[in-house]
């Protein structure tokens, strides 16, 4: 059996690199602003993630099995605390996005201008709370730049996430975690 897995970790590694979309090919918002007061007494809502000496690989990596808690931000979730457990394998888990509400198009169109942009930030303090302890800092960003990257967990988006995640250090200071 140890023969087996040694011979077939090769062949699943080059699978998944197979599968990363090219970093090249990505184009990733302007991110400066941060030193900016406005920017940052703002950077409690609007951030971006950045880990030091991260590869592009591990980024995507990170990114796209911290997405698994993304769906769960659709509906009231921004209103409501949540605890997801972490129960063994990335493939034993439950990852059944929670029922949406079915208020109809007029009923849509009220909560969407009642929750705004809550969605989007329950979504990104999701992906807050899965990153952070994987060592992935947060940095301030204008409004205007944080709402050109999608809060949705398409590949496109995580590899847009993965770049910036892993690219060049940021001209800011980290936010502050809070205790």
């Amino acid at each position: 059996m140890p023969v087996m897995l040694a011979v077939a970790a090769p062949a699943w590694g080059q699978a998944a690199t197979a599968d990363l979309p090219d970093p090249a090919s990505i184009t990733a918002p302007d991110l400066s602003g941060g030193r900016d007061p406005a920017v940052v007494r703002d950077g409690v809502k609007y951030y971006y993630f950045w880990r030091a000496d991260t590869s592009y690989a591990q980024a995507y990596a990170d990114f796209a099995d911290c997405a698994r808690f993304l769906p769960m931000a659709q509906g009231n979730a921004p209103l409501l605390p949540m605890f997801i457990a972490w129960r063994g394998a990335a493939e034993d888990r439950d990852d059944t996005p929670a029922a949406t509400h079915q208020y109809g198009l007029v009923g849509d169109l009220i909560g969407a201008m009642i929750m705004g942009s809550a969605s989007q930030l329950a979504a990104q303090a999701r992906l807050h709370a899965c990153l952070a302890p994987l060592g992935y800092q947060r940095f301030p960003l204008p409004k205007a730049t944080w709402q050109t990257i999608p809060a949705d967990a398409s590949a496109a988006t995580i590899a847009l996430r993965a770049k910036i995640a892993s690219g060049p250090r940021p001209d800011a200071e980290p936010l502050e975690e809070v205790q």
